[in-house]
């Protein structure tokens, strides 16, 4: 046995040789792993830098044909605004060309006077002088005529002259000038036909009611059916009165009455008021004396109201409905002016 252990070499030592052979192997794979890896992540790295900066190329990109389409527009505006500029100048240009030929076209007319534009604007003037005349003399418009005379002067190149000064006269008399008051007028009398619908009428007179007398009988007449007749036509008689109207001249029309009296003094009234409209004094008073007398028969004269119509009917009465009108000195001056202006 101890001669084959001899002879038999040991393992131990192999087994660590190749260990040792397979060191170097290993080592070398995991420098290589290691030197790929870093090589994969250095890769990587530069492949991602590369994205990102494709990225941005591509983000620039975009922005700079977003400048270029923004660009393009601005550029088409100004292209558009430049076309319209020119048309622009082509109008001034033919306007002034058009301006140059009228100023040419004026230079050869033959100059007027001056005096000629004071003349129309004096004839100006004179008719709307006439004019405020007309309007105060026919119409008594005394807003028309202040109107025209105003009109008139400012025509007139010289406001302080006699003209002007005549015109102003005559609408300060105009100014201070009043009317009667128609409307006011004609609206106090429907007032007072409106009212005296609840004015108090006068009483009625009493008369004492009268029987025909009795006929006497005859004499020598018998008593029997005649005497039955007679006492029938008593009895029949006894039921007639008899009463005196009054002092109404019309027998027709009784002021006493209350509706009869109210509608005499409505229509003395309405009388009243077209009188006024037409200026019509004559007609106005006899309508308001009318209007008095159905007040006076009619209605209480005790009642404070019916006293106060009866005062305004009398006030109304003393208006003038026809004031004279004030003359105007400005015909007779613009006859002067354009008799001076005359050559």
């Amino acid at each position: 046995m101890n001669d084959n252990a001899a002879l038999t070499p040991p393992a131990a030592p192999r087994k660590s040789r190749r260990w040792l052979l397979l060191l170097p192997v290993i080592a070398a794979g995991a420098g290589g792993f290691v030197l790929w890896q870093r090589a994969t992540d250095t890769a990587d790295a530069k492949v991602a830098a590369l994205e990102a900066e494709v990225s941005q190329l591509s983000q620039a990109k975009a922005s700079a044909q977003n400048a270029l389409a923004s660009a393009q527009t601005t550029l088409s505006a100004q292209r558009d605004a430049a076309t319209s500029m020119d048309e622009r100048f082509s109008a001034l240009e033919a306007k002034l060309t058009a301006l140059a030929a009228a100023q040419a076209a004026q230079a050869e007319l033959p100059k007027v006077d001056g005096n000629v534009f004071a003349q129309l604007a004096l004839n100006d003037a004179t008719a709307l002088i006439g004019l405020a005349e007309q309007r105060l003399q026919l119409a008594r418009d005394i807003a028309g005529a202040s109107a025209a005379l105003n009109l008139a002067r400012a025509r007139l190149s010289a406001p302080d002259s006699a003209l002007g000064l005549a015109i102003a006269r005559d609408l300060a008399q105009l100014g201070a000038f009043h009317d009667a008051d128609l409307t006011g007028m004609a609206s106090s009398f429907g007032e007072l036909a409106r009212a005296s619908r609840e004015w108090p009428v006068a009483a009625l007179p009493t008369t004492p009611a009268t029987a025909p007398e009795d006929a006497a009988p005859v004499a020598g007449e018998t008593i029997g059916w005649r005497s039955v007749l007679d006492a029938i036509w008593h009895d029949l008689r006894s039921l007639v009165e008899i009463r005196k109207l009054g002092s109404s001249g019309d027998p027709l029309l009784d002021p006493m009455h209350a509706s009869l009296a109210r509608e005499r003094l409505r229509l003395s009234l309405e009388a009243a008021r077209l009188a006024v409209l037409a200026r019509d004094m004559t007609t106005r008073d006899e309508a308001l004396q009318a209007a008095q007398a159905a007040i006076a028969e009619g209605f209480d004269p005790a009642a404070p109201e019916v006293q106060d119509a009866t005062r305004r009917l009398a006030s109304l009465m003393g208006i003038d409905l026809n004031p004279d009108l004030p003359a105007l000195g400005a015909p007779d001056a613009a006859t002067a002016a354009r008799a001076e202006a005359a050559p």
